[in-house]
C-alpha cells in the first residue's frame, strides 16, 4: 500500500513544456534532449544564448530551455512551437536570425560542447491537463515521462481525464500539462508537466491524498500503473537561454 501510495504522489506531482491553456488548440513542438559534457556546460550556456538571440530575432516567440536537477544534471531540454510541419521545408527561426557564416560558427562550437542530442516532435493534449489563464513560466517543474501499453492507450487517457485532472483541481493544484510524441520516438509516449513551488511539497501527504483520501488516491495511482510505466524527473527553468512572450 504504502508504495502504491508512493507511485500515486510521484505521479501527480509530476510533466515540455510550458504555460499553455488547456482550452486552446494542440500545439506541435520540437523537444531537443541535449546531453552535454560535464567540463563544457559554461560554454554550451554561452552558445544557446547566441542560438536564443537568432531565435527570437529570426521571428521565434517560443523556446524554453530546461535543465535536468534530478535525473541527469548534465541534460539540457529545448522545448520550441512550430506553426506546422511544412515550416521544415524553409529556412528556420535561427537561420533567419543569423547569417550562414554566423550559424556555422555557432553550430561547431555547439558540437564541441554536446556529447548527443535526441528531438523529438511532440503534440500538446489539451484534454489531459489545465492552465488557469495567467499561469507565470514555473521555476522548477516535475515531469513524468509515461510509457503506455499500446493496447490501452485510450483507457489511459479517458482515466487522466476523467479522473486525474478533476481529482488535481480539487486538490487546489496550480496546472497540469499534458504532451505525446508524434515523431522522433514512440507514439506511447506522453510527458506530463506540473509546477514545483518548492522541495518540500514532495513531503507527506500528496496532493491526491487530499484529494480523494488514501484509499481514493492509492486506486487511482495502481489503474494508472498497470497500463503504464514512468520515470520521474525534475527541471529548473533556464530563463537566460529561454525565449518567452511577455506576460
Amino acid at each position: 500500500m504504502r508504495k502504491t501510495q508512493m507511485l500515486t504522489v510521484l505521479f501527480c506531482v509530476v510533466s515540455t513544456a510550458f504555460t499553455v491553456a488547456a482550452q486552446t488548440p494542440p500545439l506541435l513542438l520540437s523537444v531537443a534532449r541535449v546531453q552535454v559534457k560535464p567540463d563544457r556546460v559554461g560554454e554550451f550556456m554561452d552558445v544557446e544564448k547566441q542560438y536564443s538571440a537568432a531565435f527570437k530575432k529570426g521571428g521565434g516567440t517560443i523556446r524554453v530551455v530546461y535543465r535536468n536537477v534530478a535525473g541527469n544534471p548534465f541534460e539540457f531540454m529545448v522545448v520550441s512551437t512550430m506553426p506546422n510541419y511544412a515550416i521544415q521545408d524553409d529556412k528556420s527561426f535561427y537561420a533567419k536570425g543569423a547569417t550562414e557564416a554566423e550559424l556555422a560558427r555557432m553550430a561547431a562550437r555547439r558540437n564541441q560542447c554536446v556529447e548527443s542530442v535526441r528531438t523529438t516532435y511532440e503534440r500538446t493534449q489539451p484534454d489531459l491537463g489545465f492552465n488557469p489563464p495567467g499561469t507565470p513560466q514555473p521555476k522548477t517543474v516535475t515531469m513524468v515521462r509515461v510509457n503506455v501499453h499500446p493496447d490501452m492507450i485510450q483507457q489511459w487517457m479517458a482515466t487522466v481525464k476523467n479522473e486525474l485532472v478533476p481529482a488535481w483541481k480539487k486538490a487546489g493544484q496550480p496546472g497540469m500539462l499534458a504532451r505525446r510524441v508524434e515523431y522522433g520516438g514512440s507514439r506511447n509516449q506522453f510527458t506530463i508537466r506540473v509546477p514545483l513551488n518548492k522541495w518540500a511539497d514532495l513531503d507527506g501527504e500528496g496532493p491526491l491524498v487530499k484529494a480523494l483520501g488514501q484509499d481514493g488516491a492509492a486506486k487511482l495511482g495502481a489503474k494508472l500503473s498497470s497500463m503504464s510505466s514512468a520515470e520521474w524527473l525534475v527541471y529548473n527553468f533556464v530563463p537566460e537561454l529561454s525565449v518567452r512572450p511577455p506576460q
